[in-house]
């Protein structure tokens, strides 16, 4: 079956001045036509930026967004 969304080995990494922060390591993640997905997590556990790098708004630090 063909993917619509595809993360690999997705990694963003931020500087809060000299201190690197890791928001997300190493997510991996498929989505199928017709699938029906939630994100949850509690505030701060960088939901935002896996949305933001799956609707390429942001560059990932490390791996790839895959998109049909």
């Amino acid at each position: 079956m063909m993917l619509v969304v595809e993360t690999i080995n997705l990694r963003k990494t931020y500087m809060l001045g000299k201190i690197p922060v890791q928001a997300l390591r190493g997510v991996n993640l498929r989505v199928y036509p017709k699938d029906f997905i939630a994100i949850l997590g509690p505030s701060g556990s960088d939901k935002s930026t896996l949305l933001n790098l799956i609707g390429t708004l942001d560059k990932p630090t490390e791996g790839k967004v895959i998109i049909d």
